[in-house]
């Protein structure tokens, strides 16, 4: 996942704040607010298959970020996964 795979996100389920985003874009660069924060949450949560928490995808502060976050999530998930399947 690349901070374009949010962009895309962002551009299909949140098209008022569509636009150019960079690695480098905050979501305050977007005015964000903590509700749209949290629906991104929510909408990458269910595309990915893994939990992502308000306060951690407000630490992630950008959309590199948030690819970053999602990225751990996923391999974390793949990790306890493995290790069940090994028992």
């Amino acid at each position: 996942m690349t901070y374009k795979d949010i962009a895309s996100v962002v551009n299909t389920h949140f098209p008022e704040f569509a636009g150019t985003i960079e690695p480098t874009t905050t979501y305050s660069d977007l005015d964000f607010d903590s509700l749209v924060l949290v629906e991104l949450g929510v909408v990458l949560s269910r595309i990915h298959s893994v939990a992502i928490e308000e306060q951690d995808l407000v630490a992630a502060n950008s959309f590199s970020g948030a690819a970053e976050l999602v990225n751990r999530l996923i391999e974390e998930r793949a990790a306890v996964v493995a290790s069940a399947d090994r028992r």
